[in-house]
């Protein structure tokens, strides 16, 4: 809790963590029941990636945007 009564949270994932979005389907309702307390309440999204320079075209296209620069790891 911060000195003003706020709440910040955050949760770091990758966009393809099953495992995650099965979480968030869960904290959900959870979720909406803390926005009822108003600005009170921050949550940040986080989402993780990795370059990738060496990797073959194939994987590039499919897992990566920038040319390898931002790729999420199955």
């Amino acid at each position: 809790m911060n000195s003003d009564n706020t709440v910040n949270y955050e949760l770091w994932m990758t966009s393809t963590s099953n495992r995650a979005l099965d979480f968030i389907e869960d904290w959900a309702s959870f979720h909406e029941s803390l926005l009822l307390e108003g600005d009170k309440v921050n949550f940040a999204p986080r989402y993780i990636f990795w370059g990738c320079s060496d990797c073959d075209m194939d994987y590039l296209d499919t897992e990566c945007y920038g040319g390898g620069k931002y790729c999420s790891i199955d």
